[in-house]
């Protein structure tokens, strides 16, 4: 499994609304996919501790403690839609330390076709409890704290406007 963040569920669940006649995935959702060099960032998560890794990559992003939404994709039915994808580079998550990071993968050599699919995808599973992780702004903020007395967040090396914020 993988697991990537979405900024709002009400841009996958089907209650964004194109009022037109031939409307198909409401153009919002792309913004939720925004490649770089056609690549889109995702984290490893076939186990709890893998999720809560990746649940703190993706806040330690941030500049400010937020509740976080984020879907499961499944490796099998990404294969399926021909997006491979590579762990070559490890993730940029300001004051994790190494055994986070290597947990990041990116989905490879996105175009337009695949954007598509992998939308349909996603708002076809946003649904699934299973397949969606809510967390809210307190259990990050907890989440964050647990991490850090563990020694797995470098508070020197975190985004300082974050680290702020948590009044570190």
């Amino acid at each position: 499994m993988l697991i990537r963040g979405i900024a709002s569920l009400s841009r996958w669940d089907g209650s964004t609304i194109v009022n037109r006649s031939d409307a198909t995935t409401a153009g919002d959702v792309i913004s939720d996919l925004r490649t770089q060099n056609n690549k889109l960032s995702v984290w490893r998560a076939d186990s709890d501790e893998d999720i809560n890794d990746a649940l703190v990559a993706l806040s330690l992003n941030r500049t400010d403690v937020q509740k976080v939404i984020a879907l499961l994709l499944d490796e099998k039915d990404l294969e399926a839609m021909q997006i491979i994808y590579s762990d070559k580079l490890h993730g940029k998550a300001p004051g994790a330390i190494d055994s986070i990071k290597i947990k990041h993968r990116d989905l490879l050599e996105i175009d337009y076709k695949r954007l598509g699919f992998l939308s349909d995808y996603m708002m076809s599973i946003v649904h699934n409890k299973e397949k969606r992780v809510e967390i809210s702004k307190p259990s990050i903020k907890k989440l964050l704290e647990e991490y850090k007395e563990a020694g797995k967040i470098k508070v020197e090396e975190m985004n300082e406007e974050l680290r702020l914020n948590l009044n570190w």
